[in-house]
Parts: structure tokens; sequence; C-alpha cells
């Protein structure tokens, strides 16, 4: 149902000289249901006299989202009787229309003006009108994540940041930048980890940021002190025992091994001092570890050869600002990178710059940079709930655009092509000597008076005033007016393809949407991970998909996508790109009192064949509150769950079938399993299978991009 938010700010509108009568609405903001009927908006006079006082009443043009579609104004003028009581109130009538589209909060503004005997004070009231049709995305729930237990850092104001896993030793080793310390863990018991060591790494560096494992070779990223000098990577064995230090670029901030091990990539990001005076350039470090950790070399891969197109990259929509004029190489920032399936490619996020860049591993050189998108949050499916001070939660259309500025980033396959899946936390630069943020209520920000005629509506707390927007773009005419807002993140996740960084899907309001529906954290919904204030962040970044990670089950490919703020993961069926479906989401904080796991950075998801237990994991590393939660991933039978939902429809034929053969509508690639969840056969690009091998019983195919359906083999 709609919300219809009506909000009057202080306008001085026709003001009469007749008597210095008072007029005002009685509320700056109001939500209404859809199936409301009439709403009825306030206004009362005060010091009245012997004269009667009259104030017209419009609907406010150029605001809001909702139309004469959605509302219809059934009083425009007031009259206050001259022997009625002072103060004396009456009620403006609007008829809420109760239609059966499925749309987010609406909302309009009415506004009082040419009043006679009176002055009016309060002019305006938004109204917000909250739909009853929206329907959130339903979980499918196919796969489940099953709280274990969790781990929890045992020296007070310790972080939990990136963790990995090594098989072979089955231990955890898990970054505590807080105390510079590195964790070791023992999987042993997957509901109770317990420590087997710490390793002290102050010795190394000023700080460790990132960790991975392979063929029981841990790396650690350790930046220096100060951060602006060239920072390493300690290689150390399962057990913390050093190996071998490499200087690596300034401020390694994620460090992995290519899927075939013979690479360790760091993105260093290169981040200024406070006072911006330093500002370093941000790189990849490639290690070649093809002769043994001993023998391992390090090579920098650099933005400098794309200095002169710097003009070029920033017309295409890459972002270099900053002060002092930096270089191209100097203003970019590598953030986290992952690898494609041959380990010859890494896709790295350029976060400050809304950008990704395509590394060549083998030449050891950055090959491409591609801008990424923004939001249109005026779009329909494109709300946000953007700001703290509303009645209630309201997921709306604004005229802002979220620039994607993601930290996290996944790579998968499908069909020959590689994708990449990046959270888009949203990011902003803020240091003594250079800082980019403002609301857009501050009066330093001026608004263009074309694009935005009723900015001082729009700059209102209850509207979008205090969303947080950047100040490095919008004055597209050099005028010092901003004619389009950008804020921070998307609020949600985008797969991009990961050849020339082309957005494929965006995930629109559905992670706001969730986590406002969800029964447990609902009631906190965008609250911070330092606390249970609700809404604490809507008129920030929202939810802030910080993390994720990919985890291939049968022949689907799932998403987990942590969120840093509110908490907890995500799950989304992504085996087709262009349309994932949303399958199941939990969160571990406590909402009663502030506990639980807070704040998730980083996330390792667990193969059954690559653990000794034998079944699927996720684990969870938390920096707010120093705990690893684990997860167990329960994976249902083939067409248990909310088999149909959202996917579209594969037509069956014929259904039962009487051997012979099954055809489809549709040329699909996929697997036939039976009730177990046993696959029985495996297809590519075919629009049939033959079932004369196949035994009698009930079946469930599953094909790429199409709801599970049922099969009867007669």
């Amino acid at each position: 149902m709609r919300k219809l938010l009506l909000v009057f700010s202080a306008l001085m509108v026709g003001v009469s000289t007749v008597q210095a009568q008072d007029i005002d609405v009685m509320d700056e903001v109001l939500v209404f249901d859809e199936a409301v009927g009439t709403a009825k908006i306030g206004v009362i006079v005060k010091n009245k006299n012997a004269s009667p006082t009259t104030v017209d009443v419009a609907i406010v043009t150029n605001f809001g989202t909702a139309n004469n579609a959605d509302r219809t104004l059934v009083t425009n003028k007031l009259t206050f009787a001259a022997t009625a009581p002072d103060p004396d109130t009456q009620y403006i009538d609007v008829t809420i229309i109760n239609d059966v589209a499925s749309e987010a909060a609406e909302y309009f503004a009415l506004r009082l003006s040419n009043a006679t005997n009176g002055s009016i004070g309060d002019a305006n009231t938004v109204v917000y009108i909250k739909d009853n049709d929206y329907q959130v995305p339903v979980a499918r729930k196919n796969i489940e994540l099953d709280f274990l237990g969790r781990y929890t850092m045992p020296t007070s104001g310790s972080s939990a940041e990136i963790l990995a896993y090594d098989s072979a030793s089955n231990r955890i080793f898990v970054v505590n930048s807080e105390k510079n310390v590195l964790q070791i863990l023992s999987f042993a018991t997957p509901s109770a980890p317990t420590k087997v060591d710490s390793v002290d790494m102050s010795t190394y560096g000023g700080g460790i940021n990132s960790v991975d494992v392979k063929n029981g070779i841990v790396a650690v990223a350790v930046q220096a002190n100060p951060k602006t000098d060239s920072g390493s990577v300690v290689f150390l064995d399962v057990n913390g025992t050093f190996l071998k230090q490499v200087k690596a670029g300034m401020l390694p901030d994620m460090i992995a091994f290519t899927p075939d091990g013979k690479y360790v990539l760091t993105a260093n990001e290169g981040e200024p001092n406070d006072a911006y005076t330093v500002d370093p350039e941000g790189s990849i470090t490639i290690i070649d570890m093809q002769n043994g950790v001993s023998n391992a070399t390090a090579t920098h891969a650099t933005f400098t050869s794309f200095n002169g197109q710097v003009n070029i990259l920033k017309a295409q929509g890459v972002r270099v600002f900053g002060a002092n004029n930096p270089t191209l190489a100097q203003d970019l920032e590598p953030e986290y990178l992952a690898f494609n399936a041959t380990s010859d490619t890494a896709v790295v996020t350029l976060q400050e710059n809304n950008a990704v860049a395509i590394i060549d591993i083998p030449n050891k050189k950055v090959a491409l940079i591609a801008p990424l998108g923004t939001k249109d949050h005026s779009v329909a499916g494109n709300g946000l709930d953007a700001t703290d001070r509303s009645p209630e939660a309201l997921i709306a259309n604004w005229p802002v655009r979220g620039l994607y500025l993601p930290d996290g980033i996944a790579t998968y396959q499908v069909n020959g092509t590689n994708y990449a899946i990046v959270a888009n936390e949203g990011d902003a630069r803020d240091y003594g000597g250079y800082a980019e943020e403002a609301r857009i209520k501050d009066k330093s920000l001026k608004l263009d008076p074309t694009k935005f005629p009723e900015g001082a509506l729009y700059k209102e707390d209850y509207c979008m005033g205090r969303l947080n927007i950047t100040t490095s773009l919008g004055d597209t005419d050099n005028d010092n007016d901003f004619d389009v807002l950008y804020s921070y993140g998307s609020r949600g996740f985008a797969i991009i393809n990961a050849t020339n960084g082309n957005t494929v899907f965006e995930s629109g309001d559905q992670l706001e949407q969730i986590t406002l529906a969800d029964p447990k954290v609902g009631k906190i919904f965008n609250a911070s991970n330092d606390d249970n204030d609700a809404r604490g962040r809507s008129d920030n970044k929202g939810p802030e998909p910080e993390t994720v990670v990919i985890g291939k089950i049968r022949d689907t490919a799932y998403a987990f996508i942590g969120l840093e703020r509110i908490g907890g993961v995500m799950i989304y069926d992504v085996t087709n790109p262009a349309s994932p479906v949303f399958v199941d989401y939990i969160n571990t904080r406590d909402t009663a009192a502030f506990g639980g796991d807070n704040g998730p950075e980083g996330l390792k998801f667990l193969h059954k064949d690559d653990n000794p237990h034998g079944k699927y994991y996720l684990l969870t590393a938390n920096e707010i509150s120093g705990t690893v939660a684990v997860f167990e991933v329960k994976v249902k039978p083939a067409g248990v769950g909310n088999i149909a939902n959202e996917l579209p429809r594969l037509n069956v034929y014929p259904n039962p079938v009487h051997k012979g053969q099954l055809y489809f509508s549709a040329t699909i690639t996929g697997s036939l399993y039976d009730v177990n969840g046993k696959v029985i056969t495996t297809f590519a690009n075919a629009n049939s299978i033959n079932t004369d091998n196949i035994a009698a019983g009930m079946y469930f195919l599953q094909a790429e991009g199409f709801a599970i359906e049922k099969v009867i083999v007669q």
C-alpha cells in the first residue's frame, strides 16, 4: 500500500494585510495507506478576528512521484467562519486511489496560498502514500544457511575482517587488523572453531589487511607505517612460521592466489595521507610463485601508461578527483580483486573511482580500465529510504543517482562468458586535506533552480535533505550549482561482464525491501553495525553490500552477499546472470540488545569436496563484533522449496512421458534429478531428451534460467 507524504515547509505565500491571523498546516509530513480512501490534512487558524478567513489549496507541481492516477485533490479552498472557535481547524480532503499496481511508496506536496484575512506561516505538507500491492521478493529456499556457531576473538577490541581456509590442515586464518594479528583456528569441529595460534604481524609492518592460503602457503598483505610507503606480502606456513617477505605496492588492501596457484596478487590502494600532501600511485603487485615461495619474485602493474587518457576516461565515467590535481595513476585506488577460471585475468574494483580494471596476469600489466554505472533512484524499482527523519521507513523514488563504488567482487563463468558480481558498498574520500561529502540540505549546496524548481522541499529532512552526496560531481554546466545529485553506493549488487565492465544486472531496491520486511531485522531496518538504532544509515548508504563470494552447488551458481551495516548474508541464484533469483537471507546479529555477529567484512564458501567434513559451509568474518560465524549450507532435494518463484516456466511435454522423447519449449542446458537429488542425466543446448532408459518415477528438471519443473516418467 502506498503512503502519501504531504510536506508543508515554512514558505510565506500570499500574505494578507487585512489582519495578522496565523494560518498553518498542522503537519509538515504525513503518511497514509493506499486503502485509506480519503486523506485528511489539517490546517489551523489562530488569533481570529470578526471576519472570515480563506486560503487556497493546490498540489505542488514539479515535485513528487504521485500523480493524478494516485490522488485527487477534493478541497481547493478552505473558509474559516468568523464565528468559529479560536483556534479553528479544518481539513483538506485528498482522495487516495487504491489501484492494483505494484509500486514503491509515492509522495506529493500540498501548498497553501492566496490567504484573505490572515497570513500563512507553514504552507506545505508532504504526503507519502504507502502501496498495498507491492510484493517483497519471496525466498526460493532451495538452499538455506543453518547457523552452527561462532568463534569470538579473545582480546577485547579485536576485529575479524578477512578469512581464508586451508583444507589440508583444516584451519581458518583470520585477519585481526585492530590488534595486527593473524589468528589461526582449527575447523575440526565446525560448530565450535578453536584457537590454534596467533601470529603477531607488527614485526612485518604497520598493519595486516588481508590473507589467502593455497597449497599450504599462507600469504598476508601488510601495509607500511606510514601507509603511503611500500607495503609487503608476508608468506607463512599453516603453523604461522615465517617463510619469506616480498615488497608490494602502497597500502596492499587485498591479497589472493590465482586459482592455479601460480601467482599471488595484491590490490594496492595507494591512499593519500590525511593532509593529502602525499598521494602514492595505486597498483597491482603480481608475485610469481612458480619456482617456489623461497624464489618468489614481484612485479608491479601500474596505471601510469593510462595517464595520457585521463580526460577520455573521465568522459566515460571514471571518477578522477581529489586535492592537488593528481595524475590518473595517483588517483586510482584498487580495492579488491577476483580471477577468471583460467587464472590469466584478474578483475579489480577501483572503488572511489567507480570503475574496474582488467589485469593481464601473464604479461603483468593493466589491460583495461572500465567505468561502472550509476543507479537512477528516480526509476521504478530503484527506490531507497533516503532519510532517517520521515515518520517511518519509506522506500521511494527520488531524483538522485547512486554511484556503484563497489568494494568486494567475485567472478564466475556462464556458457563461456566471464561475469563478475560487485558489492556496491559506496565510499567517500574524507581527509583533512580534502573531503567530498555533503548533505543535500546544506546551505552551501545550491540546487539548480531549473532542474530542481522545488529545491527547498527536496532539502527538507523528511524528504531527501539529509542524504549524503558527493560534491565532486553534478555541476554539469559549471555554474556553481548542482544539476545532478550523486549519492554513495547503489544499496545493491550488480553483475557485470568481466571482459568490458558492462552492467548485465543490478538488484534495484531488493536488498532494502527484503531487510525491511524481514520479521527479525525489519524493526532495526538500516541500523548501523555498532548500534541497533533503526534507520541510522538510511541517510547515508543503507545496508552497504560489502563483500561477495560465489559457490557452485550442483548446476547452480549462488552468490553470497554480506551486508556490512544491517548485517547478515543475502543468497541469490545467479546461474542466469541477467535474471538472478532471491534464495534466502540470514542475519545472526542480536536485535533486542546489541550483540551477535556485526559488520560482515569477509566471506568464505567451502565446497563439500574441499573440506574433510564433506558438507557445504559458509564462513563470515565480522569486523565490529570480532567474530567468525559458521553456517552449514543446507541443500534441499531437487524440487523442494519455492521452485517456481520468479523464474520463467519451461513447457515440458508430454508430461507424463511414456518413455520416448521429452520435449522442451526452449533450447536449454541443465540436468534431470531424482527425488533424492541424484543427477540422472545432463544436457546442453538441447530441445528434448530421450527417456527410454530412465526408470518410471518422479523427477525434477533444472534448466539454466528457468524454474524447476516436475517430470513424471511412466
